[in-house]
Order: C-alpha cells, then structure tokens, then sequence
C-alpha cells in the first residue's frame, strides 16, 4: 500500500465530508484513510459512516471521548499500513492531483521526509505558502534540508505539508506529545532533521484554512502550555546529542520561535494555574519552566508566607528593591496592608528606570541620603539577581532583608 492519509476529527460535520471529497475525487488506489473521531458529540461520527458505505478504503477510530489532536494521531500511525503517512487536518483538503502526483513522484524511491508547499487561504484570500529555496527536487540528508528552510526562514511547523515513511517513523520511534497543542512543531523538526533522506518538491499539494477565534481564558491557559511544551521538547531534543555547528545554531534559531510564541501566551491572570501545572510535571520539565519564567520576568508576587507578612506588618519602615512588575505587584499588596514604601531602590547599574512608583521616588542606592538602616528591604526582582542585591545591601549597611518572588 502507497499511503495512509490519517485525518484526526472533533466535531467537523461541517467540513470532514469536503475533506474526504478532496481524497476521494481522485479515486485514489493503494491507499487509505484514517479517520480517528476523537469523541465528537455532534454528527460527525455518522458523517463519516456514511462515506464508509461506498468506500472501502476508509478505516474509522472512535475514541470513547476527546483527548486531542497529537492522542488521535498516535492511535492513527499505530494501525497505518501505507508505506508513506500524511496527516491531513479535519478542516483542510488536499489539493486536485496530490495523490497521483506523490505517487509517481515517489515511485521506486525511498524518501523519509518528502516536503512540499501549502496554499493558506483566509479572510485575506489564497497565499501561497513557498519556500524559497534554490535547490529542489534533490534528495538530501534531513539535516542540510533544514538548515536550508532555516537560511530563509522557512522551517515549517506543520505536519500537514510533508510525507513521512512509515518504516522511518518506526525506526526512529518519533510519536506525538500528547495532550498539548502545537504539537507539530518537535514532531516535525525532529523526523526532518533525523531524515536520511529528505527532499522539497516546489509544488503545492495542501490547502490550510486559516481560522480566527477568541482567546478565552482557558484557551490562553492551553495555548501557553501547548507552547511551552513545544519549547521544551525542542529544547530537549538539542541538548540530546551533539551537532555540527550549523545545524546546532539553526535548531536554537527554530527554538527560539516556540520561546517566542509560549512567552505571547504567558498571560498574568494565568500564571499562578500553570505555576501549579509545571511543578506536578517530571523535575526536567519543572527546571526547565522556571528557566522560562525567570527569562521572560515571569515571577510575580504569589502569596505571602505567614513569615513574610509577619515580617512587613512589623516593620515600621520599608524599602523596596527593585522597579519593575514584581515591584509594583508588590506595592499593591503593602497598600492593602496599609505600610508606607520609604523608597524605591535600585543599583548604579540599572538603567532605564522611572523616576517614581506611585508618588514614591525611585533611587539608585548609592545615592540615597539619610538611609533608615533598621528598615526593612523588600528585594521585589526575578530571583537570579537575589545573591548580589543582597551583597550590595549589606555592603550599604542594610540588612534586615526581605526576598520576594
């Protein structure tokens, strides 16, 4: 069998039927289709049956209830027999001669990672989604292939805009990360890079609909750890072996991205819930959330120890070390307790800082005149930079100290 085309579906009655007709208009041979129907509660499951009724080549899963796209896709590879494997999302189509194109394309060949172009139509229209390569249609090693997407910033993160052999995906036991969004994007770089063989093909064979819809709070909450967890994978993924230089800068470069678009997600009113989630997580990912968090200033004021407010409530005088968000999340939480911030302090070194928080002048610390020394120094900054404050203050003769993150 040429081709196992496995299609993850929840809730497309609406669009499965247009999916399966792009396939199907080919009266496509030797191949299959997998449909996984993650727990759909609306028609779709009967969708599918009735295409099932007059087409023999369509095989369906029917999971008891939704656990996503990367769960349903696991259970699709485990029954393919095709000797390629193309995931096609539920809400896109294939383009007219996709099939038999790939098939005489691929024909007496074995190619682990065949890439192509995608056509992304949205409100804006049809845009072709090319690569600007040079070198196409010629057989490479995975790893020269990515750092060529990479030189012109064309390292796809979808699934959906590339073949895989089957017998390679086994080899190298590549599967989804479960349970977590924008999960294409390690699952793509890692068979792309660890492809013997790979090849672009200048010719669009998948139509992607691009879709809009509002960020609600548990989307932002989903989408954060579908990104971190990206972040992480990939992350995990350079640190397991050693690579040539070029590739190795090209993989940071890639990593950098998922940093990026984990760090747009890493909304305030969701950190205390994702604080919890990374800490229920194995130690590695836990570290390497915290190393994220302090990047990115994501500390914040949590709640207060019984030490820590004991501490302030008896302090008649306070300063506070730092001006940045943890500073003035802090000064909401002494003017609830109705304690006076004497000054704002920062080093020598610090620039770019306001002159004031909140009516409270901002002062660097070897300037401040008749400084109180039994005054209690909140130190409100991300906590890499805790040891030399404190340093710095006790040299200044502060030292009832005050750590806060």
């Amino acid at each position: 069998m040429f081709l196992s085309i496995i299609i993850p579906i929840y809730n497309r009655e609406d669009t499965i039927g247009r999916c399966l007709d792009s396939i199907l208009d080919q009266r496509p041979e030797d191949i299959e289709i997998i449909c996984v129907d993650d727990g759909s509660t609306d028609r779709t499951r009967e969708v599918v049956q009735e295409y099932q009724q007059t087409n023999a080549n369509i095989r369906m899963i029917e999971n008891p209830q939704n656990q996503g796209r990367s769960y349903a896709r696991n259970r699709g590879m485990e029954i393919a027999q095709g000797k390629y494997i193309w995931f096609v999302d539920s809400d896109d189509y294939i383009s007219n001669d996709a099939i038999s194109w790939l098939k005489s394309y691929c024909d007496g060949k074995e190619i682990d990672v065949v890439n192509f172009d995608i056509i992304n139509i949205s409100d804006r229209g049809r845009e072709l989604g090319t690569r600007e390569l040079e070198r196409t249609d010629e057989i490479m090693e995975g790893k020269e292939l990515f750092c060529l997407f990479s030189s012109v910033n064309a390292v796809k993160a979808s699934v959906c805009s590339q073949i895989y052999l089957r017998y390679f995906l086994e080899s190298i036991k590549l599967k989804f990360t479960e349970g977590y969004i924008a999960e294409d994007s390690a699952f793509n770089l890692k068979a792309l890079i660890l492809a013997r063989t790979a090849i672009y093909i200048k010719k669009a064979l998948y139509i992607y609909l691009i879709g809009y819809s509002t960020v609600t709070e548990t989307k932002k909450e989903d989408y954060f750890k579908g990104w971190f967890m990206a972040f992480y994978n990939i992350w995990f993924f350079w640190k397991s072996q050693k690579w040539s230089w070029q590739v190795s800068e090209n993989i940071a470069r890639f990593l950098m991205t998922r940093y990026r678009y984990a760090k747009q997600y890493y909304y305030p009113e969701i950190r205390e819930k994702v604080d919890k989630w990374a800490k229920c997580q194995e130690d590695s990912v836990y570290k390497c959330y915290l190393f994220f968090r302090e990047e990115t200033g994501g500390y914040y004021v949590r709640e207060l120890t019984s030490e820590q407010y004991t501490r302030i409530k008896s302090a008649e005088n306070i300063y506070v070390f730092g001006a940045g968000t943890i500073a003035r999340e802090l000064a909401d939480i002494l003017d609830r307790m109705e304690k006076r911030i004497l000054a704002y302090l920062v080093s020598d070194y610090t620039s770019r800082n306001p002159e004031s928080l909140y009516g409270v002048p901002v002062v660097k610390l070897s300037e401040i005149e008749n400084k109180d020394k039994n005054a209690c120094v909140i130190i409100a900054t991300i906590p890499r930079y805790h040891n030399d404050i404190k340093t710095l203050l006790t040299e200044k003769g502060l030292t009832n100290i005050l750590t806060i993150t």
